[in-house]
């Protein structure tokens, strides 16, 4: 079940290298798909709002960014991470990471706007690919880390 919030007996148990490895895999794979969604949601909401809506570049990326952000907290939580850290400890940490990737998308964004190389709803989708690595170290090491 993608969002269950139960730990794998494995998880509970002090794991060998292999074992230790063999998790570590699992949750980076897990962020993967777990990030791909949101980046989805991301980039279909801002090319939306911006495509089809018309709305502001900026206003639109901050809109798909608080929608994203949800499913991507929950997911990461509940299922990347299997974090036994109470959300309310976790939430703030990991909104800290993602505001920080947001901060660093909107600097490409407006850069790729200046620059004029593309349509705004093009470069909205450009700017969501920054920072996914970071993202992921900073989640694993600090804001889930029980």
């Amino acid at each position: 079940v993608f969002f269950s919030g139960g730990h794998t007996d494995a998880m509970r148990l002090n794991l060998s290298p292999v074992g230790r490895n063999a998790e570590t895999l699992l949750s980076t794979l897990r962020f993967g798909m777990v990030g791909a969604v949101a980046t989805a949601i991301h980039m279909g909401v801002a090319w939306s709002l911006i495509a089809l809506g018309n709305a502001d570049p900026l206003l639109s990326n901050l809109i798909a960014f608080l929608l994203a952000f949800s499913f991507s907290f929950a997911g990461h939580h509940r299922w990347t991470f299997r974090s036994r850290r109470a959300w309310a400890s976790a939430l703030p940490r990991f909104f800290a990471i993602a505001l920080s990737a947001f901060l660093a998308n909107n600097v490409v964004l407006v850069a790729l706007l200046d620059l004029e190389l593309m349509p705004a709803s093009t470069a909205a989708v450009v700017a969501v690919g920054v920072m996914p690595v970071v993202t992921y170290l900073a989640a694993r090491f600090w804001a889930f880390r029980a």
